[in-house]
Order: structure tokens, then sequence, then C-alpha cells
């Protein structure tokens, strides 16, 4: 049966067909789910962006890989439901942020219709903010200012943790089109990232944990679980206990890759070294190392420039935080 024939023929109250504004919704609410928008969020707007199209009774449940969309009463006859698989990948932030501000224009009555399917148009359309060789060098750059920023690691560290995130940052981006490589493809950083560690441990006596970490961090699912606390706290209990277990999935997959790389070279039988030396490189570094973190995240999160004071603002306040915490809590 037609969505047409399902909503009814009868036009909204603004003149529009229900059924233009209906498939427009549910495109807006994929769209603003796959760009990074948590389930609370994508649930609230949606209801907002529907009443301002005459819409008044929309009920959305969100969970990382299915949306399902009820329009009308849940006694009425004219009631129907949408069910759409939609895979939530990584945050585009500057998508995020431009979906974020169509919804606000959407309810607040500020874009008619085709104005409002113009720029979500637009937004789908735009290019990403930054090509595919800057990701690749941030990810790398950003993985070698870990291994001193975090783990107290030395020079070595951080070039050795610099090659293992640029791998890692071009098998991401191959898993991107290759969809059946990129399930796996954190198994196999994981286990370059231990070889190499584990062969630099050995020779030169470069710390395994620093490398292995630094290397690896942006495979880390530290924004899964991040948007998993917020939608349990928000009480959308199956989007967040799935997001919590994902996270639990990959953390997994990158300890058997780890487990595998750490086991290949049999013939190397010096102790793994887990901690670095502290004080290896000189404090005044850690401005240096700070900003090449955040602002490679930014690069791989496809952030706007004018996003970018609001980010490493709030970053440098985690990063105080949890080192005065580091320091003066047991």
């Amino acid at each position: 049966m037609k969505m047409a024939e399902m909503a009814g023929e009868e036009d909204l109250e603004s003149g529009l067909p229900k059924w233009q504004v209906i498939g427009f919704l549910i495109r807006l609410a994929v769209q603003f789910h796959t760009f990074g928008a948590p389930a609370h969020r994508v649930e609230y707007n949606m209801v907002e962006a529907a009443a301002a199209f005459g819409i008044s009774t929309v009920s959305v449940a969100v969970t990382p890989t299915m949306m399902m969309i009820t329009f009308g009463e849940p006694d009425s006859p004219k009631a129907f439901s949408r069910v759409v698989r939609c895979s939530q990948t990584l945050v585009q932030s500057e998508k995020l942020y431009l979906i974020d501000q169509l919804i606000d224009d959407i309810s607040a009555r500020r874009l008619d219709f085709e104005d409002a399917r113009k720029r979500l148009d637009e937004i789908v359309a735009m290019p990403p903010r930054f090509p595919v060789w800057a990701k690749i060098l941030a990810g790398a750059v950003s993985s070698g200012a870990c291994a001193p920023l975090f783990f107290g690691g030395a020079w070595i560290e951080m070039l050795v943790s610099t090659l293992i995130g640029l791998i890692v940052i071009f098998f991401d981006w191959i898993g991107d089109s290759h969809p059946m490589f990129g399930l796996i493809s954190d198994i196999f950083s994981g286990i370059i990232a231990s070889v190499l560690a584990v062969i630099l441990n050995s020779t030169v006596g470069a710390c395994f944990g620093g490398i292995v970490l630094s290397g690896l961090v942006w495979l880390l699912p530290g924004i899964t679980l991040t948007l998993a606390v917020r939608e349990l706290a928000t009480r959308n209990l199956i989007a967040g206990t799935t997001r919590m277990f994902s996270a639990f999935m990959t953390s997994l997959k990158l300890g058997f890759g780890i487990a595998i790389g750490t086991a290949l070279p049999f013939w190397l039988t010096t102790p793994l070294k887990t901690a670095c030396d502290p004080n290896m490189i000189s404090p005044w570094f850690t401005i240096v190392f700070f900003m090449c973190v955040v602002c490679g995240f930014n690069v791989l999160l496809d952030a706007h420039f004018h996003q970018w004071p609001g980010m490493i603002f709030v970053s440098a306040i985690a990063y105080a935080v949890s080192d005065i915490g580091a320091l003066y809590l047991p």
C-alpha cells in the first residue's frame, strides 16, 4: 500500500500534501540520526518539526541501527508506522550542526516546506569538509601526539604511534568503501600496532602500552560510550544498551587483534614494557601535543572551523580535570 493511501489523501492545514510532508520528516529524521544525533534528540526534534508542518501526533523510537516512526493516534485507523534501517556511522560534526539548525528553523516557522526540503538536499549533498589525505594526516598526527601527552612516551613512541595512526586511518578509509573489510579492520589495526610495538619493545626498549594505545586511539569507542551514557541517562534504554554493547564489542575486537599481534613475533622474549618512563619529553610541549590531538580529531570529525573553538575549549577543560584528578585523587 502506498504511503499516500495510508496517510490519507487529505492535505494539511498548510495546504501541503500530507504524504509529502511525512516523506520529508522521515528523511530528515534518518539524516539527523545518521550524522550522529543521540536518540533523545532525534525523538524530540522530530516531534517539534512535525508540529510546525501541522502534524500533531508523531512517535519516534530510535536505536543505533533502526528507526520506527508512527504518525497519528495509536487507536486511529489512519495511523501508520514506518520502520527504517539506518546505520549511524561516525559523527559528522558540520552536517550534524546544520541539520540541527534546519530543524530549529522549521520549528520556529522561519522556513516553509519547499525551502526546508531544498536546504536538506543541500546539506546531504555537501562534500566532506576535509579531503581523505587531510584526514589520514590528521589521524597520524593525533596518534603520535597522544603518546607523550597521555602515556608519557618519548620521541620513539611518538614516531611509531604516528606510523600506526597513519595505517589505522587508511584502513578506516578502506572500510568505508568496502563494508565487509570495515567489519574486521579494527582487528587488523590491532595486529599491526601490537606487532610493531613488540618489535620495538625488544630492540630499542620502546613502551609497548604507550605505542599500542596511542596508535589505536581513533578506534577506541569513546564517542560510542559517551552517546550510550547520554541515552541511558535520558531513559532511551534500548538505544543506550545497544550502543554500550557495541562499544564493548569494538573493545573486544581491538583486544583480540592486540593479542594476536603480541603473539606473532614469538622469537622475541623480552618482557613487554607496559608503562613509559616519565618526563621523557619536556612538559613545555604539552600545549603543542594537546592542540595536535584536538585539531586532528576535529578534522576526523569533519567539524567546521567555527566549531573548533568550542571543541578545543571543552577538550581543554576535560584534559585539565583529568590531569588534576590524576595528581590529587587516589
